[in-house]
């Protein structure tokens, strides 16, 4: 059986976690799949960063306790490499430096973006859930 791919913004996972009702329904299914290994959940290694920036700012937010989380969900951490860099160039103009980066992965893994970001759900209405 072929598992589907979602590639996880920050705040999917984040608002998946605090149980946040921002997260919308399909989005939340998304990501449950991912934690419940019913998926693969992809994420670029700048989600990473960003998670642990929001447990900076947000006291509610455990990094460390997310860590172990997603160690036990079916995730792959995807580096920032020339093919990432290569793609983030090629997108268009506009987009902020990380969301280059987490498009630009989630488009060389060909699976769909998980996120709220109005933008990219503009710019890649086809590659987007929320």
């Amino acid at each position: 059986m072929k598992l589907d791919k979602y590639s996880l913004d920050t705040h999917a996972i984040v608002w998946y976690l605090l149980k946040d009702k921002k997260l919308s329904k399909v989005a939340e299914n998304s990501v449950r799949q991912v934690f419940d290994k019913k998926a693969i959940g992809i994420i670029s290694v700048m989600v990473v960063l960003e998670l642990y920036y929001v447990s900076l700012k947000d006291k509610k937010f455990d990094f460390s306790k997310t860590m172990e989380l997603m160690k036990n969900a079916n995730l792959k951490i995807i580096n920032f490499d020339m093919r990432v860099l290569s793609k983030a160039v090629e997108l268009p103009r506009g987009l902020d430096i990380h969301d280059r980066i987490i498009v630009a992965t989630s488009i060389l893994i060909n699976s769909q973006l998980v996120t709220r970001d109005g933008i990219l759900r503009n710019l890649f209405p086809n590659e987007t859930i929320w």
